[in-house]
């Protein structure tokens, strides 16, 4: 049968709930997921969380099927409310620091704002590919390793400081045009 409840307690993967319109606190609850082996998927539920829930006629067993947002009678949480980012073009996945991952099917552009650091990782080569153009922006970038142009490189200005009192070295040549 279908039950909706408030999350009482709560570790990975599982919940305690107090059933609506009975006095009863589950014993711990399977949270039902897209994927628990090869491909995993998680996230966290909060104590005070609505949730909806299919349980046997004795109430004694069950799962979790998802949250939901809060109803009419129950424990009210002023969090418990759809994002005011929310829209029927928008994916949207919101962390309670405020960080946001979201897509909008409409103006095709996927966002991510984070609060804190971001760190893309990989085990091999990675590649960025635009068909236009490609905008990195911040007051200091800084590229570790060697730096290969494909392409020709233009710059609003130029300063070249050879660190470690390393010297440098063209190999070709060069024209210069003005003043050096």
């Amino acid at each position: 049968m279908y039950k909706t409840g408030i999350v009482t307690e709560a570790k990975p993967g599982f919940c305690r709930v107090q059933l609506a319109d009975v006095d009863i606190i589950t014993d711990w609850l399977p949270i039902a997921y897209h994927g628990t082996t090869t491909y995993k998927d998680h996230h966290p539920y909060q104590v005070n969380q609505q949730v909806a829930c299919v349980m046997d006629d004795q109430l004694d067993d069950g799962c979790i099927v998802g949250a939901i947002y809060n109803s009419e009678g129950a424990i009210y949480n002023s969090e418990d409310t759809p994002s005011t980012q929310a829209n029927k073009h928008t994916w949207l996945k919101e962390f309670a620091d405020g960080t946001t991952i979201s897509y909008n099917s409409q103006t095709k552009l996927l966002k991510v704002d984070a609060t804190g650091k971001i760190v893309l990782q990989a085990e091999t080569e990675t590649t960025s590919k635009s068909t236009v153009k490609t905008t990195v922006e911040a007051p200091i970038i800084e590229l570790k390793g060697n730096v290969t142009v494909v392409g020709s490189l233009t710059a609003g200005s130029l300063a070249l400081v050879a660190a470690g009192g390393a010297n440098g070295k063209v190999n070709g040549n060069i024209e210069i045009l003005g003043n050096v």
